[in-house]
């Protein structure tokens, strides 16, 4: 019974770690998701706008999933293949993090 209940709590501890890497993406995401729609909402009245390489960046720090979702949702930056080009780096390069992360912090 005692080696069931230290399992559980291993799996507990595991669950845990997961749950904090998850959340942290999901924030990243998040804000990744809203710079790009702030950047579409300036981009149609004229005003100023957020640098491509700041958008770039912030998809490579692990934000690439809000990219993305922001790019398909309000139809922004979809034709520019030189933007295109280095958000599929930034993506393979999230999917670099999520690995790593994951082999770091989760046992």
């Amino acid at each position: 019974m005692l080696e069931y209940l230290e399992s559980v709590t291993a799996g507990i501890e595991r669950l845990g770690d997961v749950t904090g890497l998850l959340a942290v993406y999901t924030l990243l995401n998040g804000i990744s998701f809203a710079i790009y729609g702030w950047d579409k909402w300036c981009a149609k009245r004229g005003l100023r706008r957020i640098p491509e390489k700041k958008l770039l960046g912030l998809a490579a720090l692990g934000g690439a999933l809000g990219a993305w979702s922001a790019m398909t949702l309000f139809r922004h930056k979809t034709r520019k293949p030189s933007f295109r080009r280095p958000l599929i780096a930034a993506t393979l390069l999230n999917a670099l993090w999520i690995w790593a992360a994951y082999r770091i912090f989760v046992p």
